[in-house]
């Protein structure tokens, strides 16, 4: 069944200096029980896709088109009132930076609480048991539900994150880079955490992150961004053995595999697309090892070429061929 359908969305930002196209006409759709990864590098649109969601886009910006479907109803056309019963309820979100994420001035348990307060019909006695029963599930000790955000590690900080996340039972959980800013070590630690989560409470997840690595530890299915655009989408057990798309690949081959010999990594050239004039036609072109004249002048649609396998370029049967 599906719990999130996303179609057509168009989030751009109206900026003094021209028109942001930062979402431009992406769908993709996740079912119930499963995490899809959205990656991509820094400043493709994944960050707006999940503010799209959450109809948290910041000024400049807005949704001018497209739906996004939640349990079948529209999320786009709610107001603010209406929104706030979904938010946190029916879908929460753990925040970029969860320095960012918590006044200073409130008690972590005082934070956790009051979403609990906000959205469900109990006292401040059972919000605050609640509070603490969240909190050892990340595996935090309870008796730092008294503790200030700043008296807390970053790792601790981001398991408060999740803790609050989780505070009021949602169905789908948006986690937007939630290994920001930690160790390799504590990283590893808070994706097994979410893993161990979302196995057990049966959570629908969206993971966003620039690392391919920890989407195939984590999710089911991988959808890749490029300019704003969604360039691929299949399982995760097969983009690494299938992949069709030349960013997909250049990821791919820019990320270290224990497992393979000793190689260098291939870097992808060019720079990084500006999507305040981004390029006609495919907006990967200018960088593309495939490129053809009609990758320059026509959009390539995201077609699905085999089974639950979506890719958007004019190249893709010739380099399935020659692979």
């Amino acid at each position: 069944m599906s719990v999130l359908k996303v179609q057509n969305l168009k989030t751009h930002f109206f900026t003094p200096f021209g028109l942001v196209k930062a979402v431009d006409d992406v769908s993709f759709e996740m079912k119930k029980g499963k995490a899809l990864g959205l990656a991509g590098e820094s400043g493709c649109g994944k960050t707006t896709i999940a503010y799209s969601i959450m109809s948290l886009v910041p000024n400049p910006g807005r949704i001018v088109e497209g739906k996004i479907l939640y349990n079948g109803r529209d999320l786009v056309p709610l107001n603010e009132e209406e929104l706030r019963r979904i938010r946190w309820k029916e879908i929460s979100m753990v925040f970029q930076g969860a320095m960012a994420s918590f006044n200073p001035l409130f008690k972590i348990g005082d934070q956790i609480s009051e979403a609990i307060l906000t959205h469900e019909k109990v006292n401040k006695k059972e919000a605050m048991r609640r509070t603490n029963e969240l909190l050892e599930l990340v595996g935090i000790d309870s008796v730092r539900a008294n503790n200030y955000p700043w008296e807390l590690s970053g790792g601790m900080k981001q398991r408060s994150m999740i803790a609050m996340a989780l505070s009021c039972n949602p169905s789908l959980l948006i986690a937007d880079e939630p290994t920001t800013a930690l160790d390799v070590i504590v990283s590893a630690q808070i994706m097994d955490l979410i893993k161990e989560l979302r196995t057990r409470l049966d959570l629908t997840m969206l993971l966003i992150t620039h690392d391919i690595s920890v989407i195939a530890q984590t999710c089911d299915e991988l959808a890749v961004m490029y300019g704003g655009k969604l360039v691929e989408k299949t399982d995760v057990s097969k983009i690494f053995t299938d992949s069709v798309h030349p960013y997909t690949t250049a990821l791919i081959k820019a990320f270290p595999n224990i497992r393979s010999p000793k190689q260098d990594l291939e870097g992808i050239p060019g720079n990084p697309l500006d999507l305040m004039n981004p390029p006609a036609g495919c907006r990967f072109a200018p960088r593309c090892p495939h490129v053809q004249p009609r990758c320059m002048g026509d959009d390539p649609v995201l077609t699905e070429i085999a089974a639950n396998h979506y890719v958007a370029c004019h190249q893709w049967e010739e380099i399935y061929e020659t692979r």
